[in-house]
């Protein structure tokens, strides 16, 4: 059996992933009900199992498409424009100390604590506890969701973060708040976790 997701790229041109082995999101996996509690979180979330064998970034990278293919809706997306980086579990999880909304604009960005990527790509933790709409999230909800997605603890984790100018999803986030696009491999429970945030006022 095959599952096919086709896309038309901006420049025209057919962009047809395929799985000859199947992906599949985990929909039961606990986690999904953890989150269900978190309604004004922006991220989207896709937990996935891949029948093929673990071959690195290439397998990050085809698990990311396939997240898309599920999110993307009508936007237009070429994975052959992806780029991707390999990064510390330590850095993806971090959460900084200050976390005070009073201080983002005197303080917080001036100190550095929030450092916007090359195309405006911004951390996990910024992702979750500071969309365009304020919520009301706070440093324990942040450890109870990804308790939720890493069992095992930081430890078991590879990371990749990827770049966020290959699909319209991330379109909204271009304009000001910023995006976010990553892949985590637990190699304990063999499964991955794809992070997408795209957002605007």
């Amino acid at each position: 059996m095959q599952e096919e997701i086709e896309k038309k790229s901006s420049k025209g041109a057919v962009v047809l992933y395929r799985n000859e082995v199947p992906m599949h999101e985990l929909k039961e996996d606990k986690f999904y009900e953890v989150i269900k509690d978190y309604k004004d979180c922006v991220i989207d979330y896709c937990l996935v199992h891949d029948c093929k064998q673990y071959n690195g970034k290439e397998s990050h990278k085809e698990v990311v498409a396939y997240a898309m293919g599920k999110y993307a809706g009508k936007d237009l997306f070429d994975v052959s424009l992806m780029r991707g980086k390999a990064v510390t579990a330590d850095s993806f999880l971090y959460v900084p100390q200050v976390l005070d909304d009073k201080l983002y604009d005197s303080i917080f960005c001036a100190n550095g604590y929030l450092k916007r990527g090359e195309g405006g790509k911004i951390p996990y933790w910024y992702a979750f506890l500071e969309p365009p709409n304020k919520n009301s999230y706070g440093r324990d909800d942040f450890k109870k969701v990804n308790e939720a997605l890493f069992p095992n603890g930081a430890s078991s984790l590879e990371v990749f973060e990827w770049s966020t100018d290959w699909s319209e999803y991330f379109s909204e986030g271009h304009e000001w708040w910023g995006t976010a696009c990553y892949s985590v491999y637990d190699k304990v429970n063999k499964r991955f976790v794809v992070v997408l945030a795209s957002a605007t006022d």
